[in-house]
């Protein structure tokens, strides 16, 4: 006999319980703290975020400060859709700033080209091929996506290596060594380690470097306070008395 299972669905009203929510801090934080607003330590994720929303719609966007905390160890969609939920609930027009983001990036890019063209007196299509395309990615993705000194140290990192591997050319056996034609070139060579890179840092730190910063700071700071000292045991003594 094959009985149906039905499923059970926890239906809720959100406006109403974020209202519900909203009162009630607003009941513990007016009444009884006597405090006009809220200071909410965020961590990037959407729970924290979440707490930003409903002081937001308690208090105000002026009476909410969002302080992001110093150790952020969530998953990158969840940081993602955090600041999103968090920016938007304190009066950031989000599709607007992605718009402008894009517009001044865009822009930005064109002033490059245009002085590159400029440099160098002529301009070809060969100039940007899926080498330099390949590169630029490995540059947000090796600094850090989502961040904003991640992109200016992905430059610095892949703009530096084939000049330190053409100093370094003859003491790596697989490289080209002057005019020989054995060996990878130093652009074949680059490609592939930007690629292994980018493989790399999606799958074990989509945050990049300034991602593995972060960590080995955390570490540091966790290993210069020691370990949590438990509470000593009374005496027997003690607990007598």
């Amino acid at each position: 006999m094959n009985a149906r299972c039905e499923p059970i669905r926890l239906t809720i009203d959100a406006a109403a319980e974020a209202e519900r929510i909203a009162g009630s801090l607003r009941a513990q934080v007016l009444k009884r703290l006597r405090r006009k607003g809220l200071v909410v330590g965020l961590s990037g994720g959407v729970d924290s975020s979440v707490v930003a929303a409903l002081g937001v719609r308690a208090f105000g966007s002026g009476n909410v400060l969002g302080i992001f905390m110093p150790e952020q160890d969530s998953d990158p969609e969840s940081l993602r859709l955090g600041r999103e939920v968090a920016a938007s609930l304190m009066g950031v027009n989000l599709v607007r700033t992605k718009l402008a983001a894009f517009v001044i990036s865009s822009f930005l890019a064109g002033v490059g080209g245009a002085l590159f063209g400029s440099y160098l007196s002529f301009v070809r299509p060969q100039s940007w091929d899926l080498i330099l395309s390949i590169s630029f990615v490995a540059m947000i993705i090796v600094g850090g996506i989502g961040t904003v000194w991640g992109p200016l140290l992905g430059a610095i990192f892949v703009a530096g290596t084939p000049t330190v591997l053409n100093h370094y050319a003859d003491s790596v056996p697989f490289l080209q060594h002057g005019s020989s034609s054995g060996g990878l070139s130093i652009t074949e060579f680059s490609s592939i380690f930007y690629g292994a890179l980018i493989i790399l840092f999606l799958v074990l730190e989509p945050r990049g470097v300034v991602g593995l910063a972060g960590r080995a700071i955390a570490l540091a700071q966790r290993l210069a306070r020691g370990p949590a000292i438990p509470p000593s045991t009374p005496l027997p003594s003690q607990q007598s008395a």
